[in-house]
């Protein structure tokens, strides 16, 4: 949000379906108007000023690491970029998709594709939160995964926020059913609409998007190629013994009570239940000084794998849930590179 020089206009970010939309609001005559211009991407508009006729802010999206620019306050148009981070490879846009999810709700996710034409081996990305969205970030990730091949598919679940509040609460009691019905139908997506090789998609995501990884890896084991988890939840009710204080009052949000007041509950939503199921390798990235997931319940997750003949690498960091230095996190995108194009090239 910005006030003109004046004190007589005021421009306001809108942040709905995960797009983002600016307008600018004239007091004196009460009246709104878009504006038109304004590049796709994401803005910093808490961080916004507004000098002579040019809104003064940071702007990113996709392809383009965060930078900051000058737009014309009036109609939105980039009128030059005021500062820029080193240079990067050239990256690919997203493009915004929608599909039909669970309980027959629209859910829409973000895509990108290597050149050339489909199917392409493809990951299925799961953001963290669950209360969170992914917009039209900056992705050096997805980039990574395009570079070599792979198509990427980042999901606003249900639970993920900007869709409405339904939406969002959709999942208090019962974690890990209607997000994963989600994940089934972009499976499904990605495979009739020639973007995704039927044996070759894969899971990936961090924190509450590792938890869907190993979920959904779980009780839709017939879809998936393999996941990679990182800083993951397995076994939710031996992470509520573990995990710091003020985190046990969100996860007793999350589920309506404790474990003990919940149990069927956590354990539906635990997946450590579904250990037998799996069909498909993991990949798990772990810290082993994690306060909000904590270590003893994946060591309990790793341990069970292992004695049903399950296959799984867990990979020990020695550090917390996340703010890892740069060379940690490519060295991580690293090693789940190089899982999955084990098991597309063997």
């Amino acid at each position: 949000m910005a006030w003109s020089p004046d004190g007589q206009q005021l421009i306001l970010d809108q942040l709905h379906a995960a797009q983002q939309t600016l307008y600018r609001y004239e007091l004196a005559t009460d009246t709104l108007h878009a504006l038109p211009q304004t590049p796709a991407g994401v803005f910093s508009g808490w961080r916004m000023m507004w000098t002579a006729d040019e809104l003064i802010l940071t702007w990113q999206d996709a392809a383009t690491p965060a930078q900051l620019v000058a737009l014309d306050s009036q109609t939105g148009a980039l009128r030059r970029t005021l500062a820029a981070g080193q240079p990067v490879p050239a990256g690919r846009p997203w493009r915004s998709i929608s599909l039909i999810g669970a309980q027959g709700d629209e859910v829409q996710g973000w895509l990108i594709t290597p050149e050339g034409a489909g199917p392409f081996p493809t990951i299925l990305h799961t953001h963290g939160g669950p209360t969170a969205v992914m917009l039209d970030y900056f992705s050096a990730e997805g980039q990574a995964w395009v570079d070599m091949g792979f198509a990427f598919f980042s999901l606003n679940y249900h639970g993920s926020v900007t869709f409405g509040k339904s939406f969002e609460e959709s999942i208090r009691g019962n974690l890990g059913d209607l997000e994963v019905t989600d994940m089934e139908a972009a499976y499904h997506w990605l495979v009739a609409n020639n973007i995704a090789l039927p044996d070759k998609v894969f899971l990936v995501g961090g924190s509450y998007g590792g938890y869907l990884t190993l979920q959904a890896l779980g009780k839709a084991p017939q879809l998936w190629a393999g996941g990679i988890a990182t800083v993951a939840i397995a076994d939710w009710a031996l992470m509520y013994e573990d995990q710091a204080e003020n985190l046990k009052g969100y996860q007793r949000a999350l589920f309506g009570g404790t474990p003990s007041d919940t149990a069927e509950a956590h354990r539906n939503s635990s997946p450590i239940t579904y250990a037998a199921n799996l069909q498909a390798p993991i990949l798990v990235i772990q810290g082993s000084n994690d306060t909000r997931c904590p270590a003893r319940q994946m060591q309990a997750y790793e341990t069970l794998l292992q004695e049903l003949g399950k296959s799984i690498q867990v990979h020990w960091f020695d550090a917390g849930h996340g703010s890892l230095p740069q060379a940690l996190r490519i060295a991580h995108q690293e090693l789940a590179m190089n899982f999955a194009l084990s098991l597309v090239e063997p």
